[in-house]
This record gives C-alpha cells, sequence and structure tokens, in this order.
C-alpha cells in the first residue's frame, strides 16, 4: 500500500507544484464527525482550473482528527503536517515569503 501511495505522490507532486508555483493551488481542509462513532477526521483537498478551463480537485489525504482542540491554528498545524508530506507546503511557503 505505501509503495502504491509513493507512486501517486510521485505522479501528483509535479501537477501541484506547478499549479502552487503559478499561484493557483486552493488548498481546502475539512473536518467533521462521526457521530454515532464519536470520531472526528480531516480531509484535505487541493483544487485548481486546468488549461481547458475545467476544475480539477484532487484529494490529498483522509485520517483521524486526534486533536482535542479544533481551532484555526490547531487545524493549521495538523494540515501542515499532512501538507508536507506533498512538498506543498515547503513551496507555498517559499512563494510566501516564509522559511
Amino acid at each position: 500500500m505505501t509503495v502504491l501511495a509513493d507512486q501517486y505522490r510521485s505522479l501528483l507532486i509535479p501537477i501541484l507544484k506547478k499549479q502552487a508555483d503559478d499561484g493557483c493551488l486552493c488548498i481546502t481542509p475539512d473536518l467533521w464527525t462521526d457521530k454515532q462513532r464519536k470520531i472526528a477526521y480531516i480531509g484535505i483537498t487541493c483544487m485548481f482550473v486546468n488549461v481547458q478551463f475545467k476544475l480539477e480537485t484532487i484529494d490529498l489525504c483522509c485520517s483521524e482528527y486526534d486533536e482535542y482542540d479544533k481551532t484555526g491554528a490547531s487545524l493549521h498545524l495538523v494540515s501542515q503536517s499532512f501538507l508536507i508530506m506533498f512538498i506543498i507546503f515547503r513551496l507555498l511557503s517559499m512563494r510566501l515569503g516564509h522559511s
């Protein structure tokens, strides 16, 4: 399973890098709770419009959200840890002038 995930990441990175470099990448976190099982989840989706003007969406991840704190700051930290896996955070940080 890890090998397959790594293969997909290697295919996605150049696509997402180009969109980030062009300033056209939208990254959206989503939190929801399974009330019956009492489990919180986080998903992160990247969206952009391709050269044919079609909206593309890529679901980067979906995982249990273990943090008790659901504030924006906490969500930001958790989102960063997922984005680092895809090298997007580094690319966006460089674009925004953060180190």
